[in-house]
């Protein structure tokens, strides 16, 4: 035996008088659950199955420095025995074997098994990996890790020196459910949903098998405890899963609360739910999922609201700016989104959305079905990881020209002061909601509900000319006779080449444009794009209707030609369009089809 490492079994240990079980290991272990009952049999018995033993991974040939780990995970099964199982690895030229664990119970209930080999005290050579499982009565069965290919092959494991293994790409992990605190209790069912990033498109690890583990942490620190071992004292655990090379596939699990193994927490303090990654090679991986666990109890007597949240079932929200007064009216207003469960609404009478002022804020909160709310939630996270919809009043302004506003000397709101449910005037079967602003100085309605009189601002519409100029990046716009305003320092147009004599080539962006025609078959047309242009025009509270658009094209010209006509393209493009992609008809761009004549 080279060396010990701490190891995990999920299984509770058992005494029996006049046996003893050595249990040895070079790595990490871990197993699902506690093997199930079997038969016992008199002296004579027939009818005993043997035990079996399949190897999953590693199922390609690997190479590891001394001192990087790898998984092997495993199935097995035995339904009348308690068998044992051990690995080793058998060098392929001298058949010296090297012990790595012994004397891990068989498991028919979960799997695959996993255990994580320490290579830092095996010698440097090259190994196959065997495992054998003995029942004790049967012969034992021994099973060696196989390659995918076609014609199978012993996996090859190769120990190089130290630093001398091939590098492999770290693991990734995340939590994307749930995204708020929970108030839960006995038999409650949890959703927990892990991803391998909430950015991004990318597997949990592309070289290598992981073991990933979900547990209730106590703490936020995963540095202080090994959810291979778990210790309940640190770490509650839930879950263990093998996860094979390149999967991308969200793991969805769903957690009963057990209130023998996940008890209330002294002052009620939450659980924090977790995830740990290990592909055996690099640092371990960890993510917290953004809502907490809270054990909770039904509010009865006299309740300490400072408790709500923590050991009695609710939630706490709570308002985002000094002097909102966030709470000042808080309204049940039945079904709002037709899922069958009831709504509520929170005022904010002074919220100041998007630091506009103090004008009002209104959070419509959809309710959960099967879930409660938990711990405490910020208000601003409406819409975003808590479900429902944030309401603004209206700034307090007064209209100076096109698209520019100020607030007049003295103007003031008395903010959002209630709201209420009507019934449902839309015929969508939801109902209707009405907010009471009793004062606003220069709340600006776009409506005209009477479009005989004037309009609501008491002037007609006006044309006003807008000049957008971009260059080098920057975006200038001019609204009528108001000065220029930049709205961007960092715009990129999009541009790019199409060529006969490289039909089917993406030319991509360059600093320079060329286009030519030779009239002998040989062409290249030039493509440039303003993307989203107008949408640099600041918005105002009213509907802008442009009628004309007229465009000035600035280029600086070297090497100049004969002539070159400019056209507006009537189909789009990208800067990986070629010039067998671009055409609607295919071969060259077609007038009145691809480009306005």
């Amino acid at each position: 035996m080279l060396g010990f490492s701490r190891m995990k079994f999920s299984v509770k240990p058992v005494v029996v008088a006049g046996a003893a079980v050595l249990i040895a290991a070079i790595g990490v272990i871990s197993c699902g659950s506690a093997p199930s009952a079997f038969l016992v049999r008199g002296p004579g018995g027939s009818g005993n199955v043997p035990p079996t033993l399949t190897i999953l991974q590693p199922s390609s040939n690997l190479t590891r420095g001394q001192g990087d780990g790898f998984i092997i995970s495993w199935s097995d099964s035995d339904p009348d025995d308690n068998a044992l199982i051990s690995f080793d690895l058998i060098s392929t030229t001298s058949n010296v074997v090297v012990p790595l664990v012994s004397g891990i119970p068989e498991n028919d209930n979960l799997g695959p098994d996993s255990f994580t080999v320490s290579t830092t005290l095996i010698p440097v050579g090259s190994y196959n990996i065997r495992g054998t499982i003995n029942d004790g009565t049967n012969d034992p069965v021994v099973a060696f890790a196989l390659t995918t290919a076609t014609v199978p092959q012993r996996v090859i494991v190769q120990i190089v020196e130290a630093g001398q293994g091939v590098p492999t790409q770290p693991p990734s992990v995340a939590i994307a459910s749930p995204l708020f605190d929970l108030s839960v209790t006995q038999d409650d069912t949890v959703f927990i949903q892990i991803v391998p990033s909430l950015i991004g498109d990318r597997p949990y690890d592309r070289d290598s098998i992981t073991t990933m583990w979900l547990v209730l942490d106590l703490d936020d620190n995963p540095l202080n405890d090994d959810p291979a071992n778990a210790d309940p004292n640190q770490i509650i655990f839930i879950t263990q899963r093998t996860i094979a090379e390149g999967d991308a596939n969200p793991l969805n699990i769903n957690f009963r609360v057990d209130l023998t193994a996940v008890p209330p927490r002294p002052g009620g303090l939450p659980y924090f739910i977790r995830a740990t990654i290990d592909d055996g090679t690099n640092p371990r991986v960890h993510h917290y999922a953004v809502g907490r666990l809270h054990i909770t109890q039904l509010a009865a007597g006299l309740v300490d609201l400072a408790n709500v949240g923590k050991s009695i079932t609710g939630s706490r929200f709570y308002g985002f700016n000094p002097g909102a007064n966030f709470g000042s009216r808080v309204t049940g207003i039945t079904d709002f989104d037709a899922d069958g469960v009831d709504d509520f609404i929170m005022v904010a009478q002074f919220g100041n959305p998007r630091n506009v002022g103090p004008v009002g804020e209104a959070y419509l909160i959809y309710g959960l079905n099967q879930q409660r709310y938990g711990g405490t939630i910020s208000a601003n996270s409406t819409a975003d990881t808590v479900p429902g919809v944030i309401f603004e009043a209206p700034p307090v302004r007064r209209f100076l020209s096109p698209g520019l506003f100020a607030t007049p000397p003295g103007a003031h709101t008395h903010g959002i002061t209630d709201v209420n449910i009507l019934p449902d005037y839309t015929g969508d079967g939801r109902p209707e909601l009405i907010f009471g602003l009793p004062y606003v100085i220069g709340a600006f309605d776009t409506t005209d509900y009477d479009p005989a009189d004037d309009d609501v601002e008491g002037s007609a519409d006006e044309d006003v000319t807008v000049e957008v100029v971009v260059r080098q990046g920057q975006v200038t716009v001019q609204i009528g006779d108001a000065g220029a305003l930049t709205t961007s320092t960092s715009y990129t147009m999009q541009d790019t080449t199409i060529s006969t004599v490289v039909p089917n080539t993406n030319l991509g962006s360059a600093q320079s444009l060329n286009w030519q025609n030779d009239g002998g078959g040989t062409a290249q047309w030039a493509l440039i794009k303003f993307p989203n242009i107008l949408d640099q025009i600041p918005d105002g509270p009213f509907d802008i209707d442009i009628t004309t658009v007229n465009a000035t094209l600035e280029l600086r010209t070297f090497f100049p030609g004969v002539s070159a006509n400019v056209h507006q393209a009537l189909t789009d493009f990208t800067e990986s369009t070629t010039y067998d992609s671009f055409a609607v008809n295919g071969g060259d761009p077609e007038a009145g089809v691809d480009f306005r004549i």
